[in-house]
């Protein structure tokens, strides 16, 4: 997690936010059907 955490503290990213993420990617990553974005543009 610490590129994780370096990007919520350059972006000035609140304790909330980030911990939305980190669950939100905890439930997700081991679910070999999901495929993650690597970009919000994809979005």
């Amino acid at each position: 997690y610490t590129r994780f955490i370096e990007i919520v503290i350059k972006h000035h990213l609140p304790d909330s936010i980030g911990n939305e993420l980190i669950s939100w990617f905890n439930d997700y990553k081991m679910d070999p059907n999901v495929v993650l974005l690597t970009s919000m543009k994809q979005g």
